[in-house]
């Protein structure tokens, strides 16, 4: 690890990496844990529709993020045809006030550790998206 790394590192509160997930309050899939989305309106950019509903489920608004992957497998939403574009934020979580709204009963951090990510491909059908996000 260079010095440059290391004193980056020093200066994060928790030493670990978290994800932000929302516990879903509408069908498909309520009560289930997903990461936080919707879908995008026709007057907006994909980011613009990334950030409302970010905002809209969890509170959290005026963050940099990044796009980080896409799928568009046929059949995985029961609705209709969805391709999902996920986005990634590097923040300090313990500046964040992050509160369900919206479509989400619940909003939590979870420690992403090989026992989550094990225990996430194992009882989650379709885990490979958590899968995608952390490997």
């Amino acid at each position: 690890m260079t010095d440059e790394k290391k004193e980056n590192y020093r200066k994060l509160p928790q030493k670990v990496l978290r994800l932000l997930m929302i516990k879903r309050g509408d069908h498909p899939y309520i009560g289930q844990w997903a990461l936080p989305g919707g879908f995008v309106n026709m007057d907006e950019n994909l980011e613009d529709g990334a950030l409302r509903e970010l905002k809209e489920e969890t509170n959290i608004d005026n963050i940099y993020m990044e796009q980080l992957y896409t799928w568009g497998d046929v059949n995985r939403d029961p609705r209709t045809r969805v391709i999902s574009v996920s986005y990634m934020a590097l923040v300090d979580s313990s500046n964040l006030n992050i509160k369900a709204s919206d479509d989400a009963d619940d909003a939590k951090w979870f420690t992403v550790s090989c026992n989550m990510y094990q225990e996430q491909k194992t009882l989650t059908e379709k885990g490979y998206i958590l899968q995608r996000c952390i490997t």
